[in-house]
């Protein structure tokens, strides 16, 4: 049985060229892992890139961006993979007249290949519930709240 993966994506306001966070839930024959705050990123002019989390840190005065969790490259890709799918479709649905935003579909990730699934809807945590927070919600980034500042 290939690996399921699901992505739930909310696009966010943030500082440019941030431009969404997934949660993306990968499902093994032994159970689940969910992986929270993976990045979407866009510039101008620029094809998007998505990231996995990461973590900034000074290192010699500088500030550098160390990987929260290592996997396999082929299983990295496929997670990466069905983040930027989610993306473009959301920013399809949310572009196009009379679109309007949906949850992204699950992909399914075999050994070495990604392939897309149906693109059936996949209810996520991005309805926030009790202790069950969506990516935009876990960093007070969703619309209306802006960026949280310290108080003064």
């Amino acid at each position: 049985m290939p690996i399921q993966i699901n992505v739930d994506l909310a696009n966010i306001f943030a500082k440019p060229p941030l431009k969404a966070l997934a949660d993306v839930k990968l499902t093994f024959p032994e159970g689940e892992i969910t992986i929270r705050r993976c990045a979407v990123f866009e510039k101008p002019g620029e094809p998007p890139w998505a990231k996995l989390p990461s973590l900034p840190i000074d290192r010699d005065g500088k500030r550098v961006y160390v990987p929260l969790i290592e996997m396999q490259r082929n299983l990295k890709q496929g997670v990466l993979d069905a983040v930027l799918e989610a993306y473009r479709k959301k920013v399809a649905t949310t572009s196009s007249p009379g679109g309007s935003a949906k949850k992204c579909g699950a992909t399914s990730v075999g050994p070495d290949d990604p392939t897309t699934a149906d693109g059936s809807s996949h209810q996520g945590p991005l309805t926030a519930g009790a202790g069950d927070r969506g990516p935009a919600e876990q960093v007070g980034l969703s619309a209306g709240k802006g960026r949280r500042r310290r108080p003064t």
